[in-house]
């Protein structure tokens, strides 16, 4: 016969455990809560305890019902992972086409901003920097040649 004071040792140290199995992957925990469990309805020891052999059953299933909430929650991560990773590529085709249209846009309407505008393409309405100073930049070009 198993002493029950060695026995109430062992469930110790599995609960112990147990509670250490939060960094173990949740099959380990799992797999120690079931052995646990047949091993103590098997004895009859735990029924002191409060936990006869349906009791035990009850909170197996419940361990059960959580592992399997728990795959289900995994599948669907992985599956919504999944989603997430075909949308960027999606999102980066679509980007990588809308700059290669805006641009043959830019050369086949240049000169007709209010036909870019009306296809979403911003168009500029004033001169940039570079091109307001191109006519002092390409005097002073010219005056240092003649110098």
């Amino acid at each position: 016969m198993i002493d029950p004071l060695d026995w109430q040792a062992r469930i110790d140290g599995t609960l112990n455990h147990s509670r250490s199995c939060v960094r173990l992957p949740l099959r380990s925990c799992h797999a120690i809560t079931i052995t646990l469990f047949d091993n103590a309805a098997a004895s009859g020891l735990l029924a002191a305890f409060g936990y006869d052999a349906d009791r035990l059953a009850e909170e197996r299933a419940k361990i059960e019902a959580f592992d399997t909430a728990n795959q289900a929650q995994e599948m669907a991560k992985g599956a919504a992972q999944q989603a997430s990773q075909d949308q960027e590529a999606a999102l980066t085709k679509m980007n990588e086409w809308v700059a290669q249209y805006v641009k043959i846009a830019k050369v086949a309407l240049r000169g007709k901003k209010q036909s870019l505008e009306k296809i979403g393409v911003t168009a500029r309405t004033s001169k940039t920097a570079a091109q307001r100073a191109a006519p002092t930049k390409a005097a002073a070009t010219r005056a240092a040649k003649k110098a």
